[in-house]
């Protein structure tokens, strides 16, 4: 019998729980994220090219991607910084970490990564910023890259 060495699910949008990384066509990374109880949406990490902030994504996705259930975050130590010094990503709030995610130009919404649930409440003082970071998963000890940022 044949094994297969990938850690990702094929799986349509809606049932990707909050909180759960993706992958979108070859290049496009994301986050399943709740607006409230009722809506579900996605959060975009920047593409080459493109302005480096995440964007929120608040249509349907209609399409089967890639689920990565054991997926994790990696935080470049260097990269961080007071909360706006620049446009923040991800905020450390404590041991929490959160996704700030633009739509509609300079408008945001605030997500808690672990949960995948809007949270706009996080007060940023005690926080720091990370414009550098990675999504990957860990295989024999090593971690190994999915996406990064910058990408």
């Amino acid at each position: 019998m044949m094994k297969i060495d990938f850690d990702g699910v094929a799986k349509q949008f809606s049932t990707v729980p909050l909180g759960g990384f993706f992958m979108s066509g070859q290049e496009s990374f994301g986050l399943c994220v709740g607006i409230d109880d009722t809506q579900r949406a996605a959060v975009f990490f920047p593409s080459k090219g493109q302005p480096l902030q995440a964007c929120l994504y608040t249509h349907s996705i209609n399409e089967t991607l890639v689920h990565y259930p054991n997926a994790a975050i990696r935080l470049d130590p260097k990269s961080a910084a007071p909360t706006g010094s620049f446009p923040p990503t991800l905020i450390l709030a404590g041991s929490n970490l959160f996704i700030r995610a633009f739509e509609k130009g300079y408008n945001y919404r605030t997500f808690d990564v672990s949960t995948g649930m809007m949270n706009n409440s996080v007060v940023e003082r005690e926080t720091l910023s990370f414009a550098q970071w990675s999504i990957g998963m860990v295989v024999d000890s090593k971690f190994e890259k999915l996406y990064s940022c910058p990408p």
